[in-house]
């Protein structure tokens, strides 16, 4: 009933578990202070993150069909930010009240290019939204 792809991270899931009981117990009886279950939910979270970029990209190589399709989202979306950052402005804010650090073409052109993305995101999602809504009537 289990091979050896469920067997696995079903021990590693339960040892998990296990240690993090263990901890909980050992901080509620003052045997483990507050650093310790911080650090213990470091190891977690850094655990889950590794985890979490490092499986889709598992996946990604052993299906090809997959891998395609993120390569088209990831040339789209780097078509967006190119287009994103061709309409910013790098003209700094020219007004008596405004004489800031921050008012440096790099820092503008940054923040412009992420604007037009918000726009350009906003403006797909909308699409999306109407095109669906409309092809259904049709359908």
């Amino acid at each position: 009933m289990f091979d050896k792809t469920t067997k696995i991270p079903r021990i590693l899931l339960f040892a998990v578990m296990g240690v993090s009981i263990l901890v909980l117990i050992g901080y509620l009886a003052g045997i483990i202070g507050v650093d310790g279950f911080i650090g213990w939910s470091y190891v977690l979270l850094g655990g889950s993150s590794i985890l979490a970029i490092v499986f889709p990209f598992m996946n990604l190589f052993t299906n090809i069909q997959a891998l395609k399709r993120v390569g088209i989202t990831v040339i789209g979306f780097a078509i967006l930010i190119g287009g994103a950052y061709a309409f910013a402005s790098d003209t700094p804010i020219a007004s008596i009240a405004i004489d800031h650090a921050d008012n440096i073409p790099s820092k503008l052109k940054f923040a412009g290019t992420g604007l037009f993305m918000t726009y350009f995101l906003l403006a797909i999602s909308v699409g999306g939204i109407l095109f669906s809504e409309i092809s259904k009537k049709f359908k």
